[in-house]
């Protein structure tokens, strides 16, 4: 079991690169309670590589806040569409405001080189993890030839050198935005942020009005951890996306849940009540029915 702000898992994440913004405290006493009422085994910042009839929750952060899912896409999502009918009265466009007035940034991490140049298009890219497997090469070359040098790639605070020295290659170095240079400060002069499910950036994008568009593999975009919101703010106008991730982070039972709330508590108990009902939809009634038997046979019998 890890923590948002366990020393281990935080040198293991960034290798000691950056450090996460110290605004994230205030989200300590959130994750206490959800790892005390959690009704089934919960990890933090892990994907969702189990069956619908799922046994292990997962989390991580969120927009300043925390964000729960079952541990299967499907149901990660299912969720989120339910979630999208029951609002609450909570004003989070407001708590997101008061958070940048006070620091300035809403970047997660602590990132204070600024862009030399404001880009009206800009591709915001996970970090070297997920380059191989979450962003389409196809998509962001037609990009980069349609938009020529009106468009500019920003590269995660956790890539590799090698992997930016190979974007300048690809696409040229001028089109290659530092590393450590500030997500926030990069897509608060944008009009239109390309971007992945992994990426929080692209929710503030679009909660201030920036058009989001995808430029994710579609093999592995759902695995991506905001996915499940993602997918209602990608392609879309926007004012339609943002009317979305509003409906979502205003609700009772996303699991997205923030400490400036003073009824988190509730939101996080419903959350785990109406995904426990969901889950029981989808209980088996075979043995081992989400894959067919297979004997095991030698080679010879095969052939």
């Amino acid at each position: 079991m890890t923590n948002i702000f366990d020393k281990d898992e935080m040198k293991k994440q960034t290798g000691g690169i950056v450090s996460k913004n110290s605004t994230l405290q205030n989200v300590i006493s959130v994750e206490n309670y959800i790892l005390q009422t959690a009704p089934l085994p919960i990890t933090y910042d892990v994907n969702r590589p189990q069956n619908w009839y799922f046994n292990e929750y997962t989390y991580t952060e969120f927009m300043g806040g925390i964000a729960i899912s079952p541990m299967n896409d499907e149901m990660a999502c299912r969720n989120i569409i339910s979630a999208m009918k029951r609002q609450t009265s909570f004003d989070v466009e407001q708590a997101i405001y008061d958070r940048l007035e006070k620091n300035g940034t809403l970047d997660k991490y602590t990132l204070t080189d600024m862009p030399s140049k404001k880009w009206k298009h800009v591709i915001i890219l996970p970090g070297t993890n997920l380059l191989p497997t979450h962003i389409s090469k196809e998509i962001i070359s037609r990009l980069m030839w349609e938009y020529g040098d009106n468009i500019a790639l920003k590269p995660h605070p956790l890539t590799h050198e090698q992997d930016v020295i190979q974007m300048g290659k690809d696409f040229g170095k001028h089109r290659v935005i530092p590393a450590n240079v500030s997500g926030w400060e990069v897509i608060k002069h944008a009009d239109t942020v390309y971007t992945t499910s992994s990426t929080e950036l692209a929710m503030y994008a679009c909660l201030f009005g920036k058009a989001v568009k995808t430029i994710g593999s579609v093999f592995f975009e759902r695995t991506g951890s905001y996915y499940p919101t993602f997918m209602h703010i990608a392609g879309m106008t926007p004012r339609t996306a943002r009317k979305n991730l509003l409906k979502i982070l205003k609700s009772n039972s996303s699991g997205i849940v923030f400490g400036e709330d003073p009824n988190y508590e509730e939101k996080v108990d419903t959350f785990f009540k109406q995904t426990l009902k969901l889950r029981h939809k989808f209980k088996p009634i075979v043995y081992n029915s989400f894959s067919y038997p297979n004997r095991n046979v030698k080679k010879e019998e095969q052939k």
